[in-house]
């Protein structure tokens, strides 16, 4: 990949810049999702009283953010974004474990939501050797600090 990337969709320019700006501070939903591999968990979110709320998460959106979110907002997570626990907590999602890609020093768990629908993929990466097998079910906790927010409608970031 080269110093600077453009993304195009439909022949309009979306962003120009590194590689590593483009994964960590897209412009919109669309550049989130061309850039990363596994790509990045996106979904819509009902916002409420300064949280967006999804699978049953109250995830808190920064001020600045949540002035500008009106009623929903899309949440974008990376699979580094997730993180496993031991039981089902209030901030966590049980997902059923669908495929376990190991990778040496990385594997990476690819699932849906228990109480979501089956096209609805989640992926965690993990750094440790995990014994998860196909049909578990694990509970992960998103970093609430690198969750994105985009508009619901136009899918551009809502980053200050």
């Amino acid at each position: 990949m080269g110093h600077r990337v453009a993304v195009l969709k439909d022949g309009k320019l979306q962003q120009v810049d590194t590689p590593e700006a483009l994964y960590d501070r897209p412009v919109n939903a669309f550049v989130a999702s061309f850039i990363g591999s596994p790509a990045i968990y996106l979904a819509e979110a009902a916002v409420r009283d300064g949280h967006a709320t999804v699978h049953g998460l109250d995830l808190p959106i920064p001020r600045e953010t949540a002035s500008r979110a009106g009623e929903k907002v899309t949440i974008g997570l990376r699979p580094e974004a997730w993180e496993l626990v031991p039981d089902q907590t209030a901030q966590s999602v049980a997902i059923h474990v669908d495929l376990v890609e190991i990778l040496g020093s990385e594997s990476f768990v690819y699932g849906h939501p228990v109480a979501g629908d089956e096209k609805d993929r989640i992926t965690v990466k993990l750094d440790e050797r995990t014994k998860i097998a196909l049909g578990d079910v694990v509970h992960a906790r998103p970093e609430v600090e690198r969750t994105h927010f985009f508009h619901a409608e136009t899918g551009e970031s809502l980053r200050a």
